[in-house]
């Protein structure tokens, strides 16, 4: 197969991966269980990883353990940006795990219901991970 076929196959499958993870079905919430995390978007630079990279765009998204991902380019990772995305993508009442950041710590507030893991020391606690975030952020990222 030549470049340019694969090449635009491949952006074909790749939009329609965003147009079915990303492009809401009208106004639908995620409920039940989600994973909340944030990712920096840019490819490979020099300097400084992760938050507070330089040049690279934070994206933040929340999947659903059912499958579903809603994701949004955001100015910046704080706390306030991710409750107002929190608010706008799942149904109050739903639990939301996330990592340990103190960014995350105002959505109980807001009626979810929240739980945390801390990375340094475990990846899993029972049910609460954000493995599956994370493993569509690499994916989404090749």
């Amino acid at each position: 197969m030549a470049y340019n076929t694969a090449y635009k196959i491949y952006r074909k499958l790749r939009l329609a991966i965003y147009l079915y993870h990303f492009v809401s079905k009208g106004d639908t919430a995620l409920s039940g269980e989600g994973e909340a995390d944030e990712s920096y978007f840019g490819g490979k630079k020099q300097g400084k990883r992760g938050r507070g990279a330089e040049r690279k765009i934070p994206v933040f998204g929340i999947l659903a353990r059912q499958g579903k991902v809603k994701g949004e380019i955001v100015d910046d990772v704080s706390g306030e940006t991710i409750l107002r995305e929190t608010i706008k993508k799942v149904k109050r009442g739903s639990f939301i795990y996330t990592n340990k950041r103190r960014s995350y710590d105002g959505i109980v507030m807001y009626g979810f219901r929240h739980e945390c893991v801390e990375k340094s020391i475990r990846f899993v606690n029972r049910k609460v991970y954000i493995n599956s975030i994370e493993g569509f952020w690499s994916y989404a990222k090749e």
